[in-house]
């Protein structure tokens, strides 16, 4: 989203269950506009990408008998987060 002049970004998740809605100021542009975006990943996305990032691993592995495990990307920080929230299992 192209921002004209200044102004408030904000970021609402509302519940469908009727429970409040959370609200967080993502940027206030004070003196000019700018750009925005928003990103969004499911638990199913996650999870098909942090099994198909072990599994791509698992198989360097067994060809090379060698691992390597670089982190490069913020995700990969909230993947991890997830499997140790237990909510991907493997």
């Amino acid at each position: 989203m192209v921002i004209q002049k200044p102004g408030r970004i904000t970021l609402t998740y509302t519940p469908q269950d009727g429970t409040p809605a959370t609200e967080v100021e993502v940027f206030n542009f004070q003196n000019s506009g700018g750009v925005t975006l928003a990103m969004y990943n499911t638990d199913e996305s996650i999870t098909g990408f942090a099994h198909s990032c072990f599994q791509f691993a698992l198989q360097k592995v067994r060809e090379r008998n060698k691992f390597f495990f670089e982190n490069r990307f913020v995700v990969v920080r909230r993947v991890i987060h997830c499997i140790c929230q237990q909510r991907i299992r493997f």
